[in-house]
């Protein structure tokens, strides 16, 4: 219908990300970032799940992990 609000869709979170692979939220954060202690296996896989979901980081979670800036 013209006009009709539509819902807006929910944002892809890291939770779901490493939910769907049964994996923990660091796991699929160190993944991502490229860190050691992910096997090579995993982390494709994880890439994988992250972009089928959609995810994307979000800017400030993304300063977070950065750490300290100045």
């Amino acid at each position: 219908m013209e006009g009709e609000v539509q819902p807006q869709r929910q944002r892809t979170r890291i939770e779901d990300v490493a939910a769907t692979a049964e994996v923990s939220v660091a796991t699929v954060s160190r993944a991502l970032r490229n860190l050691p202690n992910v096997g090579e296996t995993t982390r494709h896989r994880l890439f994988q799940i992250a972009a089928e979901l959609d995810y994307r980081p979000g800017p400030a979670a993304s300063r977070l992990a950065a750490g300290p800036t100045g």
